[in-house]
């Protein structure tokens, strides 16, 4: 049976050492194994990927810590990237009054009231135009993919809307015998 390339590694890696009276540098392996410094690197990567090292074993002797130890958590800003790049894909999409009340009201914490008096509008008027630019967003940023877009039809390319999946109405908060949500209507 042939040596794989780690075993065949480590034993010219024993044998030069002793002959040389030192660790061996890559020119010197690759010379006595007969191939380039570029193949012995590589073989040397391969034979590490193929060892795996175990979390909870201690990185030194002198030392009690663990890769464990070293590895980071889950970064709780990966997912408002995330969110943030998912809300842009569709953020054009929306009426610009609309864009407008959602950044006010998320962006600048204002309350329906205080936007509405800012835009001139009613705190009703305010309350529906978010009510709509959210129920617009919502399912597209879930992936659903019967969503209506802006004229009506769905974003499939019928022209008629029937009534949202279970699933759609669930997420989106609806009662689909109504065909209501939050004052306004899915189809």
């Amino acid at each position: 049976m042939a040596a794989s390339p780690g075993e065949l590694y480590r034993a010219v890696t024993g044998q030069l050492t002793q002959e040389l009276g030192r660790t061996p540098s890559e020119p010197d392996l690759a010379r006595d194994l007969g191939v380039s410094a570029a193949n012995l690197r590589d073989a040397r990567r391969a034979e590490l990927a193929l060892r795996p090292y175990s979390l909870d074993a201690p990185l030194s002797e002198s030392s009690a810590a663990s890769l464990a130890d070293r590895l980071g958590g889950q970064d709780p800003r990966i997912d408002h990237i995330l969110s943030m790049t998912a809300l842009a894909t569709h953020w054009g999409e929306l009426p610009q009054r609309e864009q407008q009340i959602l950044v006010l009201r998320f962006r600048g914490g204002m309350t329906q009231a205080q936007i509405g008096q800012q835009l001139g509008i009613s705190q009703m008027h305010v309350c529906r135009l978010l009510a709509h630019a959210l129920g617009y967003l919502r399912p597209r940023l879930l992936g659903l993919a019967d969503c209506p877009d802006r004229r009506g039809s769905l974003s499939q390319g019928t022209d008629q809307v029937g009534p949202p999946s279970r699933r759609a109405c669930a997420l989106l908060g609806s009662d689909r015998r109504a065909g209501k949500h939050s004052g306004w209507r899915l189809w």
